[in-house]
């Protein structure tokens, strides 16, 4: 029920800021805030990080003032390890928000190519990669599907290697999350903890003003600037003649698609959708070489949907 009037709300932040049914972004907490009281006080139980992954962005700026490609790489260059430059090269390549970095190992499906066609199982032997498929809102009413790149895949596998077995002192299982807080039992990262290990990166990019909550420069959202640069991406380089161009890019985002009930009828296969992602993984990579190399090897092979 809360999420649908979540839903309701967010709807109205949609319309144009002139016209009468018009609700600005900021304004959504205050109408669950009452409830939430009221639930408390009852001592009823409410899954509210549910609720809140369905409010809208609360900035209101334009599409354009997302992290740029050189500025997400220049935070790369302040990671402290590999956790950090996964937890980057996840967000700008997937445009999940926040709370969509709680997932687990087995969330995590990669896609190769396969003589020119993606495949989820290749079978025996050394396969290219195409992209990976993480689960989103895994169990709840907001669940989807979303792609990240080749580079963010690599940048996990070599975090969950090194860094996660090291913290852990053994291999992660597919229930185990991915972002953990310390050493000792595998506790899942608070956003806010993420969102710090971010500011901290741009902060010293000298991005990001530490007191301030926006960049300096040209007041980028911290968090949100990356699935502005997805966005920005996306709508550059999908291929416009494409009936799964728009589709693809309101999907990943989570949003609710080019019609009211794209979600439950579009019953698109994922490989088709990661067809078309595969377009934008050279534009969406943010190492230098591997993008090159990724451009190139696309000139190459006609990448098609599998069965």
């Amino acid at each position: 029920m809360l999420p649908k009037i979540s839903e309701k709300l967010r709807a109205r932040t949609e319309l144009p800021k002139d016209h009468t049914e018009y609700l600005n972004p900021a304004s959504i907490p205050n109408y669950f805030k009452p409830l939430k009281k009221l639930y408390d006080m009852c001592d009823v139980s409410i899954p509210w990080k549910r609720v809140y992954a369905t409010y809208p962005e609360l900035d209101n700026v334009t599409e354009s003032l997302g992290w740029t490609k050189e500025e997400i790489a220049t935070m790369l260059r302040r990671t402290r390890g590999p956790m950090d430059r996964a937890l980057i090269l996840v967000l700008s390549s997937s445009s999940v928000r926040a709370g969509g970095l709680d997932l687990a190992w087995g969330d995590v499906t990669p896609i190769y190519v396969v003589d020119g066609r993606l495949v989820l199982d290749p079978g025996p032997g050394d396969h290219k990669m195409a992209c990976a498929v993480p689960c989103v809102y895994r169990g709840s009413s907001e669940c989807h599907t979303t792609f990240i790149t080749p580079e963010a895949h690599r940048a996990l596998q070599e975090y969950g290697r090194d860094t996660w077995r090291e913290l852990m002192g053994r291999e992660a299982g597919p229930s185990d999350p991915v972002f953990i807080r310390s050493k000792g039992a595998p506790v899942r990262a608070s956003e806010k903890l993420l969102e710090k290990r971010i500011r901290r990166m741009a902060t010293q990019a000298r991005l990001h003003d530490a007191g301030g909550g926006r960049v300096r420069r040209h007041e980028v959202p911290l968090m949100n600037g990356f699935r502005r640069f997805f966005n920005k991406v996306g709508k550059e380089a999908l291929s416009h003649d494409s009936p799964l161009a728009a589709l693809i890019k309101e999907y990943m985002m989570g949003h609710q698609g080019t019609t009211p009930l794209d979600q439950n009828y579009f019953k698109t296969d994922v490989l088709e959708l990661a067809a078309e992602y595969v377009n934008v993984v050279p534009d969406l990579t943010i190492d230098d070489s591997e993008r090159l190399r990724r451009s190139n090897r696309m000139m190459a092979e006609n990448i098609e949907p599998g069965g």
